[in-house]
């Protein structure tokens, strides 16, 4: 996450120096929502940049990827993060802050003991190993699907 939000904020500060507007366009929620285009519009070009850097780490050198992937995997996640947050805050309406810093304590918190758990578990075992548990985690993602739908159908609208 904080490569993503370093790489915004860095473009800002060249544009400023280039003179030209860096402000925020003022946020459109009257549907509670933020598309997909928009996000693939403010951090597309994050995301591509971040693949692009594990691809070229890999051709470098494969352990240099593997050191680089945390910063890599923050850039290309920068959109769903976003999206995540804002359906998140559409769940729990006028507790804007709270749900975003519950949401970000929450990841750092589970971050830290996910690290912590995986180190005594190369203690244990070895390096390899554990490398080879993290290769099936994405996998946990498959649970996803087995969310229920809490979305309801706006009267005259359909969703896709």
């Amino acid at each position: 996450m904080a490569p993503g939000v370093m790489s915004v904020q860095a473009r800002g500060g060249a544009e400023v120096r280039a003179g030209r507007d860096s402000g925020w366009d003022a946020q459109q929620r009257d549907d509670g929502g933020i598309s997909w285009l928009a996000l693939i519009r403010g951090y597309g070009g994050l995301g591509v940049f971040g693949a692009f850097m594990g691809v070229l780490a890999w051709a470098v050198s494969p352990s240099l990827a593997a050191w680089m992937a945390p910063v890599v995997i923050g850039m290309v996640l920068a959109s769903a993060f976003s999206a995540i947050v804002v359906y998140a805050q559409e769940l729990v309406p006028g507790k804007v802050g709270m749900i975003a810093g519950l949401f970000f304590g929450f990841a750092f918190g589970m971050g830290g003991v996910g690290a912590a758990a995986l180190g005594k578990l190369a203690d244990a075992t070895s390096l390899e190993y554990v490398y080879q548990v993290c290769a099936y985690l994405p996998l946990l993602g498959v649970v996803a699907i087995l969310l229920p739908n809490v979305e309801k159908p706006r009267a005259g609208t359909a969703r896709g």
